[in-house]
């Protein structure tokens, strides 16, 4: 396959690129800004999820998992909001 500069002979390249187009589309579907809904310009702190985006629902994800780290072995060190 003949490629024009700067791909021709820059594996490197062309592997970072790929992997970009990967990242972003990986990133842009599980996305849950649409979540958010009326909230989505709130703080962080301040933002519900109102409903799960349609990317969730067509990829079969079971939507946020609160304190999976707790699970995963991970010493969760910050108290919880709720909490006080």
């Amino acid at each position: 396959m003949n490629l024009k500069p700067p791909y021709d002979n820059n594996p490197g390249l062309i592997q970072n690129i790929v992997d970009v187009l990967h990242q972003l589309t990986f990133f842009g579907f599980y996305s849950e800004w649409t979540g958010y809904g009326s909230t989505a310009f709130l703080p962080p702190e301040n933002r519900q999820m109102e409903y799960f985006p349609i990317g969730w629902h067509r990829a079969g994800y079971p939507g946020p998992a609160y304190a999976y780290r707790d699970f995963r072995g991970f010493l969760a060190l910050m108290p919880h909001k709720k909490e006080g």
